[in-house]
């Protein structure tokens, strides 16, 4: 019986070990150990060892693909060998403590060979496969993946679905080469992205039903790409449906869209190598805050159809506040975009910098059409054929790059719109070139060279830059020496002032007080800035117009030409615009500016004769615009009055684009024996500037917070008083003279030389009588504008600056002498208060 008893034991021993063998069977085995390290031998290893030495290493792919590691853990290949198949081990890795995957030995990088494996969504066509997992580092490997055929083929993917947030991989010192991918367009179809790359990052889901996803730290540097038959480095994501789009619902593979967006961060890819490309270079798609860097693309869009498959060197796409910066992208092919870079759809506050474009057949830039607020700086483009630019964006800043010109400027035979913004640049061509047009771009203290024209530019050079050796540029960032400014050169110290600017030029020495025109500056004292400018704000159009008027003094200083020569005050030699003097009786006088080309703009500033209170500024007058054909009238005053110099800013609801405008003045000051006449120290015209006052903290001495007047509304961007939004109001039923203030709070501290005070709309009475506009330095309040016995008889804004700027997050409006409001008392009353830097 014992017997028996022991015999029914054993045999349910070996059941259970059975059942537990059997549950092992094709599952990944379970590494418990942290920290170990595997070797992997194609020649000499073997499977059935424990991998964990060089004389006991693992043999095959299979192998360590049925294994799961753990953090910390090292898979080290042997130096010189080869293995053919997919390389997708398992498990991840942990913060601090990532899996990674090397080589050892010495000799050549070990091979994985996908041997033509194709395959996207079943993730079956990568020779290198990271799925759902976090913490790894790919160091030192040799990946191909070559066919006779176009199929969905990777060199290297990594790819998180319905996961969340996806963790730290890092793909270092790989040399990826001939990804036989799918390139050529079918019928119906736009082309093949994402059907052959040779690194490739995607967060991917389910429709409706998915997790969305994205990812976080992720590095890919060092690595070599050649022969890639679609994209080299690609940087996607299906969760990437928002405002604007793009997107891609219905398209095939990873291309697909599937939800909404949400972006990756903290993506760098740097210093990586990338020869012949079917497509792309690098793609960077639903990202936020990528860095691309230090990073060489040759011969990009080397076969792809260019009648349907565009493509371009390197490029973000629905990404924002992308930099790309210290890149070579040169022999880019086709015109089809064919550009060496690349802002595409979507795509908010990219910054290009300090990159070397030259010879790409499609030229230097593209600039989609939803592109916004792109800055373009300190880069050298050089022999960029078909066209420097083309330019379909919203907005841009292009300041300081020295473009070599060997095609015309624009794709667009119109040119650039009155977006898109170009201060300190060099335009300059070997030999005589033809531009038709320069668009209705703005243009500041540019140099243009060789040029059969240059557009209205008020501090250009066209004198030869004497540039130390102009298209001496080859292959290499550091080459193109010939761009740097001899020392005589007309552009040194003759750049305009740009307040958020980089801190170093292409070179990298750091940049003089006053900057030089180009991409590179030197280190010269003296000079000074002939305007200021503050990206993202518009500037003032009316900078170099050509003036026509009924009547002019043109002596004593006294030119039309001065009247936007950018200078506010009456000076010696530049007093402004005066009509002809000794005219006995009141009559009509007309002033007309024509900026050259068409501009988008809303707003007008006239600014009267100062130190004068006002004298000459005229009584009735209209503001006009010219539509092609007729006169339109803009902003109509009468009987108009100011006992002061302050700009008096005019501004409509609605924006006009036109190349001219005319103040048409029919009711004048007499101003004793000069007779009646009109005069103007400066005319601005703006399309807006941007305002650092529109939802500031306000806090006030006292307010009624009724009726529609409230702290809030005085900075909620309206310039007029409205029902519920009046504006700002001290309190009732104060029946002495007293002092009240206004003061605004910035969230950080911002720089400015400008207020703008609008009275209440519907009356001016509460406007302030004695004040001082003041700011915090900190410690104590500085005064900045102070007016005794104000007064005014109209609604239009009072612009007060400064010849200086100020950087701090606090302004005060001190007002010490209120006007009396009958039974309502001594009041301080304003629409809006607006704060800029000019």
């Amino acid at each position: 019986m014992t017997n028996v008893k022991m015999t029914k034991a054993v045999a349910m021993l070996l059941i259970a070990l059975m059942t537990f063998t059997m549950a092992w069977v094709g599952a990944p085995l379970k590494v418990s150990a942290n920290n170990n390290t595997y070797y992997v031998d194609s020649v000499n290893g073997d499977d059935s060892l424990n991998g964990t030495s060089t004389s006991t290493a693992w043999q095959s792919l299979s192998k360590v693909n049925s294994t799961t590691f753990q953090p910390g853990d090292k898979i080290l290949f042997k130096a010189g060998g080869a293995w053919i198949g997919q390389l997708a081990p398992k498990g991840s890795g942990a913060s601090g403590n990532p899996i990674i995957i090397d080589m050892y030995g010495t000799g050549a990088k070990p091979l994985i060979d996908g041997n033509g494996r194709y395959g996207d969504l079943n993730n079956n066509g990568a020779a290198v496969l990271l799925y759902n997992q976090d913490y790894w580092e790919v160091n030192n490997l040799q990946v191909t993946n070559k066919a006779n055929d176009e199929q969905p083929r990777f060199g290297i993917l990594v790819r998180w679905h319905d996961y969340g947030t996806g963790q730290h991989v890092y793909i270092k010192n790989c040399d990826i080469f001939d990804i036989s991918g799918k390139y050529t367009v079918d019928t119906g179809h736009t082309g093949y992205r994402f059907q052959g790359d040779g690194i490739m990052f995607v967060s991917t889901g389910t429709a409706s039903t998915g997790v969305q996803t994205n990812y976080n730290d992720i590095l890919i540097e060092g690595n070599t790409l050649k022969n890639i038959y679609r994209t080299g480095i690609s940087i996607w994501s299906q969760w990437a449906d928002r405002s604007g789009g793009p997107t891609y619902y219905g398209a095939i593979g990873f291309h697909n869209t599937v939800g909404a967006y949400k972006a990756s961060t903290n993506v760098v890819i740097r210093s990586n190598s990338l020869d012949t490309l079917a497509g792309d270079g690098i793609l960077i798609n639903t990202t936020n805050n990528a860095l691309v860097e230090n990073n060489i693309v040759k011969d990009a869009n080397k076969f792809c159809n260019p009648a349907t498959d565009p493509n371009a060197g390197i490029w973000p796409h629905n990404s924002d506040n992308t930099i790309i910066q210290y890149n070579e992208a040169y022999n880019t092919r086709n015109a089809s975009d064919g550009q060496g870079f690349d802002v595409d759809y979507n795509c908010t506050n990219a910054i290009i910098q300090y990159n070397y474009s030259h010879d790409n057949e499609g030229g230097f830039l593209l600039l989609m059409e939803s592109a916004h607020a792109p800055i373009i700086r300190y880069n050298i483009s050089q022999n960029d054929k078909t066209a420097l630019l083309d330019y379909r964006a919203s907005s841009s800043l292009f300041n300081n790059n020295t473009f070599y010109l060997s095609a015309g400027l624009w794709r667009q035979s119109g040119g650039p719109n009155n977006a898109a913004t170009f201060i300190n640049n060099i335009f300059y061509a070997p030999s005589s070139l033809n531009i038709s047009s320069w668009g209705s771009a703005n243009y500041m203290a540019n140099s243009y060279y060789n040029l059969s024209s240059t557009p209205n530019d008020s501090y250009k050079v066209t004198a030869d830059p004497l540039m130390v050796s102009p298209g001496n540029g080859t292959i290499g960032m550091t080459t193109p020496t010939g761009y740097k400014l001899q020392a005589g050169s007309p552009l040194i110290n003759k750049g305009v002032s740009i307040t958020e600017h980089a801190d170093k030029d292409y070179w990298g020495n750091t940049l003089d007080t006053v900057q030089d025109i180009g991409a590179s500056d030197t280190l010269t004292s003296g000079g000074t800035a002939p305007a200021t400018y503050i990206p993202g704000q518009s500037p003032n159009l009316a900078i170099g117009s050509t003036v026509s008027a009924s009547s002019s003094m043109e002596d004593w200083g006294w030119l039309k030409k001065a009247v936007v020569d950018g200078n506010r005050s009456s000076v010696s030699g530049a007093m402004g615009y005066a009509s002809a003097w000794g005219q006995t009786a009141n009559h009509t006088e007309w002033l007309e500016l024509n900026m050259g080309t068409s501009k988008t703009f809303n707003s007008v500033t006239l600014f009267p004769q100062s130190g004068t209170a006002g004298s000459g500024f005229p009584i009735d007058f209209k503001i006009q615009v010219w539509n092609g054909s007729t006169w339109l009238d803009r902003v109509v005053k009468t009987g108009y009055s100011i006992n002061n110099d302050a700009g008096q800013v005019f501004s409509w609801g609605f924006a006009d684009t036109t190349d001219r405008i005319r103040i048409y003045a029919t009711s004048l000051q007499n101003l004793s024996s000069d007779g009646y006449m009109m005069k103007l120290a400066e005319v601005e015209v703006r399309n807006a500037l941007t305002n650092i006052a529109t939802n500031a903290s306000v806090q006030a001495s006292s307010s009624i917070e009724n009726y529609g007047w409230f702290k809030t509304a005085v900075v909620d961007g309206k310039r007029t008083s409205s029902s519920g939004a009046m504006g700002y109001s001290s309190s009732l039923g104060q029946t002495m003279n007293h002092t009240e203030w206004l003061e605004l709070t910035f969230p950080t501290a911002k720089m400015f030389n400008t207020v703008t005070l609008f009275p209440r709309s519907d009356s001016t009475s509460a406007f302030p009588i004695d004040f001082k506009i003041q700011v915090w330095n900190g410690s104590a309040w500085l005064d900045r504008v102070t007016k005794t016995g104000y007064s005014l008889n109209q609604t239009a804004g009072q612009l007060f600056t400064w010849g200086y700027s100020d950087t701090t997050n606090k302004i005060r409006i001190s007002a010490s002498n209120l006007p009396q409001l009958g039974s309502d008392g001594y009041m301080l009353q304003l629409a809006e208060v607006e704060v800029t830097q000019d």
